[in-house]
């Protein structure tokens, strides 16, 4: 029992020395990047997107890793909720979208970490926040209720 013991204790203790980690992929923390509001993501005529443009040019001022990037290209952009169903609640009568900030990290084999890089992001005027919009808000759902139905139930809804 104690040779088993002592076995073990010995493949524990050599595991390092034995096992060799994956390289960690090599970055520039010092190279100067940019800050990219994509303004496609934007409509420029829409009071809800001029308020989040306000909003993401404040942090770009305000915040210091916003301000001057270093180490990585920082692309802005809005993402929007589209839900009918979502507006049936009298307490949801604002537009909803999301402010998303990509860290798109250089490095050192010259690339850019673009897909999925380190990113940041928030909900505006998202009450439903937590959990799915589209099955958990009054009305009809097609997810078990009938075809006929739907306009009778989204009106009682409402």
């Amino acid at each position: 029992m104690k040779k088993y013991y002592t076995s073990i204790l010995l493949m524990v203790v050599m595991l390092p020395w034995f096992s060799s980690a994956q390289k960690s992929a090599d970055f520039l923390p010092d190279k100067p990047g940019q800050w990219m509001l994509n303004k496609n993501s934007m409509n420029e005529a829409k009071p809800f997107d001029q308020n989040v443009r306000k909003l993401a040019d404040w942090f770009h001022q305000q915040v210091p890793i916003m301000a001057n990037p270093k180490g990585f290209d920082l692309w802005v952009y809005l993402t929007g909720y589209w839900n009918d169903k979502y507006k049936l609640r009298s307490g949801n009568y604002a537009e909803r979208g999301e402010l998303n900030f990509e860290f798109q990290m250089f490095l050192s084999n010259g690339g850019i970490w673009k897909v999925e890089p380190p990113h940041w992001s928030f909900e505006i005027n998202n009450t439903e926040a937590g959990h799915g919009a589209n099955t958990n808000l009054p009305g009809w759902d097609n997810t078990k209720d009938p075809q006929s139905q739907e306009a009778a139930m989204d009106k009682a809804a409402a």
